[in-house]
């Protein structure tokens, strides 16, 4: 049986506590990440293939918002129930996302029908 001396045991308890702290941090930049039940979601494709994420959408009966940030992605309004399934299986990465059209205003799920 090892015995653990004073300094050994705050060494532990030092590296725990900061595992906890990272693994909150991690949770918190996920749930912020995630995307709406319904709403504004950017799809990003993961896997190469030209025109994935549109075929996607409109197969999720999401509406198409724009171009994202990453080449090849698409912000989109509509369900993540219907959207990520379809993203998994084809290989993208839906995020919750706030979308600005070229007139400066924010798209919200309450301004565009579905």
């Amino acid at each position: 049986m090892a015995v653990f001396s004073s300094q050994n045991r705050r060494r532990l308890a030092c590296a725990g506590g900061w595992t906890i702290q990272l693994g909150l941090l991690a949770a918190a930049g996920l749930i912020a990440l995630a995307p709406p039940a319904r709403g504004v979601m950017l799809i990003v494709p993961v896997l190469p293939g030209e025109g994935s994420v549109a075929r996607l959408a409109v197969a999720g009966d999401a509406r198409i918002l724009g171009k994202g940030p990453v080449h090849g992605s698409l912000y989109v309004i509509g369900s993540r129930s219907t959207l990520l399934p379809r993203a998994t299986a084809s290989g993208a990465i839906i995020f919750g996302g706030r979308y600005i059209g070229c007139a400066g205003l924010e798209a919200g799920y309450d301004q565009i029908s579905v």
